[in-house]
């Protein structure tokens, strides 16, 4: 390398380089001018291929001249190479904010003028701004950053001014900012206002043309805040907000705007003249007339000064004596009140009609709601599915609707009923009286001017508080009606499911307060299913005969329980069936545990049970079979199919005495082929004041005679049973409490001396008459209420005296 070469950095050249002079540090901008200067005669642009090109011939003779640069060139070569070309120096013009304008309006603009660094070397640079012909400038400021050191403006015209501005720095971004202060727009000017900007060729500056304002009539926005539902009192509406989207859509005149209500509906006059003050702009606006029988309301926009006359009475003067704004303004037009006459007005959406001399969108603006005082009710959401035997169980949403604010009057009740085996959840511990654990509570996120609605009762659960001891209904209570239709949405409440209840909830909505309906809030799953494949015959008075298999399946897992306190499965049969042996409990199908060795057989309320344990909750529906089933079935039992229970702790959460039935599944397991004596079809005859009575065309005698009492035919108790097959074991008296039980079957009728009421598997029927005592000693009572209980029918004979059992 040449010696002189080594004097070359990256930033600056010194004296030392062939080009440096002078003994100043040049920027390679500063040697990049200075080679286009050479150039500029051969260029038609500051293209970078080009300058590289009359580098390389300059290279050459420089070489000739003298060896020694050869370094410099190549060095210079590498720089240059990396020179952006002369076009992307170019300046940009931007607009922060379009204007907008009428024509012959006015309007402020700005314009940014930039320079990007290393654009041009020190010195002046000028361009010229021209407007629309006819259009004019109040003011024309600016102001400049950056490598711009000062500008000046020369006016040439009305539409044309030239800028010169001088460069500082050559390394930093130049920024001109133009501000034109009430530019008026010739009258016949629409659409686009542009200037346009012109400079020299291979100027820092670029030819331009700049949208800074669009030009039109302008139009007027009308919204409105909320829709208010209201009834035959009217209401005072929200209010209406009107913009313009440029100086002067506002048009002068009386009629500026107007709203115009249907028919049955009437404005309640605003102060006519009375000052519309904008939120912001200029415009002059004020209430003006209501006409059209009080159904159109007229906002004016000032437009001359003077006094009214008698063609034109609405002529008032202005503070401007112009009126339309210079400034985009908004009005809101507020606390306007609206009367209905209900003889014409429809129900359904108040839409005002919106029109004038202004050009006003939408047309049409909904600004009420007119209807009926009324509440709807509805289920929300969707249907969730309970499991029946559960104690928590969460019933799905409930929805409230008012047609109108204050539908709902203080003092007015909701009631919700849930269906028979059913109740509400409730706390049945000793001592809480059955307080309500989980009642319905307002869902907010889905409800709406629900504040302070309810009452909140001191012996409730939230605003609910319970009704009936059976803890079925619950009610609420309105506290202050709503100023705004209201919403309510109620959700998590929590409910018991009996185990025998199937198939869909339906709540009943009531009360006193218009809400009505009945509501499907779930859908209830028993907990599990019993099956059996074929079903056998059994005799009477046998045993060891074999029944059907039962199989137990989960409806979901975790249906079968397995907790302390929940975790016996129970098989119950009907009365007069017994295990001869103890079923086989496994499980064949999902990963519930059954206690190994827990299976047993025993009696619960007169009935035999066979039990069996569960050690752990399954994760899939399990399936549970029961084989090895055995029966003894006595005499007693009537012909037809041996129905048994299946139910137990594991199945229910709900403890005993809560529901009537615990009974989680049933099962046919076997068919009594034969029928029991009582069974057998009979008939009987008694004769009054005759001993002898016949069953079956057969003569009994008795100790004791029908007789007739008050147009009644009394018969002996004792022998009544007999007719009808009774087993003389199953007729039992029961003198200290002077009571008689008749059992056949299922089926147990009981009778006290002295009192009109009859049992029935624990249920009171009351009689006509009481049973009495007649000697020597039988309880004496008519045919009819004992035969029927036990499914015979009686009948009487006028002409023989005689009633007839079949």
């Amino acid at each position: 390398m040449h010696k002189k070469a080594k004097y070359l950095s990256v930033n600056r050249i010194t004296q030392k380089t062939p080009y440096g002079g002078g003994g100043q540090p040049l920027n390679w901008l500063s040697v990049h001018q200075k080679f286009y200067s050479k150039t500029r005669t051969k260029v038609s642009s500051f293209q970078s291929t080009t300058i590289k090109r009359n580098i390389l011939q300059e290279g050459q003779d420089l070489f000739k001249k003298n060896k020694k640069s050869i370094a410099l060139l190549v060095t210079l070569m590498f720089v240059l190479s990396m020179i952006l070309p002369m076009g992307a120096f170019a300046s940009t013009f931007s607009v922060p904010q379009v204007g907008v304008a009428a024509p012959g309006g006015t309007f402020d603009s700005r314009v940014i003028v930039e320079v990007p660094e290393f654009a041009a070397a020190d010195g002046d640079h000028a361009f010229i701004l021209r407007l629309p012909n006819n259009s004019t400038v109040a003011e024309v400021a600016y102001n400049v950053t950056g490598s711009f050191k000062n500008a000046a403006v020369t006016q040439n015209s009305d539409t044309e001014y030239r800028f010169v501005v001088s460069l500082e720095s050559e390394n930093a971004k130049g920024r001109l900012v133009i501000d034109l202060d009430e530019v008026t727009v010739p009258s016949g000017l629409t659409g686009d206002f542009k200037i346009n900007f012109e400079a020299p060729a291979n100027s820092i500056f670029k030819n331009a043309s700049v949208t800074i304002a669009t030009v039109g009539a302008g139009t007027v926005t009308a919204t409105i805040d909320d829709v208010n539902n209201f009834g035959s009192s009217g209401t005072v509406i929200e209010p209406i907000r009107i913009k313009e989207d440029r100086p002067g859509a506002f048009k002068s005149g009386n009629d500026s705007i107007k709203l115009k209500l249907p028919q049955g509906f009437t404005w309640v006059a605003p102060a006519e003249n009375t000052v519309i003050a904008p939120e912001w702009g200029n415009v002059e606006a004020y209430y003006g007339r209501v006409s059209d029988a009080g159904r159109t309301l007229e906002v004016k926009v000032a437009e001359r000064t003077g006094a009214g006359t008698e063609a034109d009475p609405y002529v008032y003067s202005t503070g401007n004596n112009r009126g339309q704004s210079t400034q985009a303004s908004y009005i809101v037009l507020s606390n306007l009140e609206v009367e209905v006459d209900e003889s014409l007005a429809k129900k359904g959406d108040v839409a005002v009609t919106l029109s004038g001399k202004s050009s006003v969108t939408p047309s049409s603006l909904v600004v009420g709601f007119y209807g009926d005082y009324g509440v709807n009710v509805d289920s929300f959401g969707e249907v969730p599915t309970l499991t029946a035997g559960r104690s928590g169980e969460e019933i799905g949403k409930i929805v409230i609707e008012e047609t109108l604010a204050g539908s709902m009057p203080r003092g007015r009740t909701i009631t919700l009923t849930l269906p028979e085996n059913t109740k509400w959840a409730h706390n049945r511990a000793e001592g809480a009286n059955n307080a309500l654990t989980q009642a319905p509570v307002i869902d907010s996120s889905e409800s709406n001017n629900t504040d302070g609605l309810f009452v909140t009762p001191s012996f409730g659960d939230g605003i609910w508080a319970p009704v009936d001891t059976e803890r079925r209904t619950i009610r609420a209570t309105i506290n202050t009606p709503s100023e705004d239709a209201a919403k309510v949405v109620f959700e998590k409440g929590e409910i018991l499911i009996a185990p025998n209840f199937r198939g869909d909830l339906i709540v009943e909505v009531a009360g006193t307060a218009g809400v009505s309906g009945k509501l499907l809030l779930g859908k209830v799953a028993a907990p599990i299913t019993a099956e059996v494949a074929n079903v056998n015959e059994v005799k009477i008075g046998l045993a060891n005969q074999p029944a059907s298999d039962i199989v137990i399946t989960e409806s979901a897992q975790e249906s079968i329980m397995s907790r302390a306190g929940h975790n016996q499965i129970a098989i119950e049969l009907p009365l007069g069936v017994d295990f001869t042996s103890t079923p086989k409990f496994e499980v064949v199908e999902g990963d519930l545990v059954l206690e190994p060795g827990s299976a047993t057989t025993t009696t619960i309320n007169n009935r035999r049970v066979a039990i069996v344990n569960t050690r752990a909750t399954s994760t899939v529906p399990s399936t549970i079979k029961v084989s090895g089933i055995n029966l003894t079935v006595d005499r007693t039992v009537p012909e037809g199919n041996v129905e048994v229970s299946i139910r137990g702790n594991a199945l229910t959460e709900i403890p005993a005495g809560v529901f009537t039935s615990s009974t989680a599944a049933r099962a046919v397991i076997a068919k009594v082929s034969t029928p029991a004596p009582g069974d057998v079809k009979r008939t009987a005859s008694f004769t009054v004041n005759d001993t002898t009575y016949y069953v079956n065309g057969v003569a009994k005698t008795m100790d004791a005679a029908p007789y007739i009492k008050n147009d009644r035919t009394y018969m002996p108790v004792r022998y009544v049973a007999d007719a009808l097959g009774i087993a003389e074991s199953n007729i039992i008296w029961d003198g200290a409490n002077q009571t008689a039980t008749l059992i056949q079957g299922s089926t147990v009728v009981q009778v006290t001396v002295g009192s009109n009421v009859l049992t029935v598997n624990g249920a009171t029927i009351t009689m006509d008459v009481a049973p009495e005592i007649a000697e020597p000693g039988r309880v004496m009572l008519p045919l009819r209420h004992i035969a029927e209980r036990f499914g015979a029918v009686a009948t009487w004979d006028a002409a023989t005296q005689t009633a007839n059992l079949n």
